[in-house]
């Protein structure tokens, strides 16, 4: 039973990784660049996932963090998207 679980949770994981890409149009590898405390960050998109409840979707985005350089590094940062849900939609 257990390995059956952990089975399920891969597959759910991997539908969710595949929903949150097609949703916000990116793919393993594309580059993001964000600002962060008045700077420009670069990720490498590593993985993606989502998470959705009555309340709220959010969509998770872990990539390696590029160096000044413009080399990618070593360090794995997440951007997170948050949409609350409106009482109005439903």
């Amino acid at each position: 039973l257990t390995e059956e679980v952990e089975r399920w949770e891969l597959e759910l994981e991997a539908e969710r990784s595949d929903l949150c890409s097609t949703i916000l149009g990116i793919e393993l590898g594309d580059i993001l660049v964000q600002p962060q405390k008045g700077q420009i960050t670069r990720l490498q998109v590593t993985r993606t996932s989502m998470n959705i409840s009555d309340e709220r979707v959010f969509f998770v985005i872990d990539g390696l963090r590029f160096r000044k350089d413009g080399t990618a590094g070593k360090r794995v940062e997440s951007i997170w998207i948050d949409f609350h849900a409106s009482s109005d939609i439903r």
